[in-house]
């Protein structure tokens, strides 16, 4: 009997617990979901992963089933996602008031514009003023990159405490692996972000390895440094104790001479016995 393709879920327990408050809405390729009557809820992306594998499922054999996993993004990213343009073409001269860089229009970006995380933390994509209750924002593709920086930084700490990390000697590949985990980061910054962010982590990873090898260099340095030092040290030690030693026999061998002229001094001179 042929069975139908089954998908398994793999969500965050807080999800499973509140998933009817949830609506779903998608930008390009990316879902996101969140509750529209909670603006100090989590935001949720599904992803799903395809099953390259047979699975046995009760009496059926499914040639092909996938697992939905749905976890917890950070919220800065799903603002990034819907600001990239703006970002990317950095046509913001001045400030302007936060809810105002959203589309007024639009349910889902309405509902960023008063999400509590991301107002609290708009300052890691941009410069903020806050006038009276005011907060007025000024979008910056460098500050952006610094936050990306961050995110890479964990990511980059995350995997290298893998096996492939810690057993791979080599320099190159891992330096290649680095690199792609940038690619993370395109389906919410972009293509053209995306290519600009990683043209910097290249020459960040060159950086790294110059560093390394300049690195190694010094310590080499400096161990040649020490080894000389060291020889300086013991034929100086060597010197002065073949002057001490010296020093020590020319005592001596006056002390020696200086016993000789007493034991002539305290002879007894014999007379003879005639004279006697």
């Amino acid at each position: 009997m042929e069975g139908q393709q089954y998908q398994y879920l793999m969500a965050d327990e807080y999800f499973l617990e509140n998933n009817e408050s949830y609506s779903s809405f998608s930008l390009g390729d990316i879902q996101f979901l969140v509750d529209l009557n909670d603006v100090k809820a989590p935001i949720f992306q599904p992803s799903k992963i395809q099953n390259p594998y047979v699975s046995l499922i009760g009496n059926y054999c499914m040639s092909d089933s996938s697992i939905i996993v749905i976890n917890k993004v950070d919220p800065i990213f799903v603002a990034i996602r819907v600001l990239r343009n703006k970002l990317a073409n950095e046509k913001q001269v001045n400030s302007i008031e936060f809810e105002n860089i959203f589309n007024g229009e639009d349910s889902f970006e309405i509902y960023l514009s008063k999400h509590k995380q991301i107002k609290e933390n708009i300052d890691c994509i941009s410069f903020t003023k806050q006038f009276n209750d005011d907060l007025y924002v000024k979008l910056d593709k460098g500050k952006l990159f610094q936050f990306l920086d961050i995110k890479y930084n964990s990511i980059r700490q995350y995997s290298q405490q893998s096996a492939y990390f810690v057993n791979d000697c080599n320099q190159k590949k891992q330096d290649d692996s680095e690199l792609q985990s940038c690619n993370l980061f395109q389906q919410y910054i972009g293509d053209q972000l995306f290519t600009e962010y990683k043209a910097t982590k290249k020459i960040d990873v060159t950086n790294q390895v110059s560093t390394v090898n300049f690195d190694q260099q010094q310590i080499t340095n400096k161990k040649q440094e020490e080894k000389e030092k060291q020889e300086i040290q013991n034929k100086q030690k060597s010197k002065s104790l073949q002057i001490k030693k010296n020093a020590s026999e020319i005592k001596n061998e006056k002390a020696a001479q200086g016993c000789g002229r007493l034991d002539q001094s305290f002879l007894i001179k014999k007379v003879p016995k005639q004279e006697q």
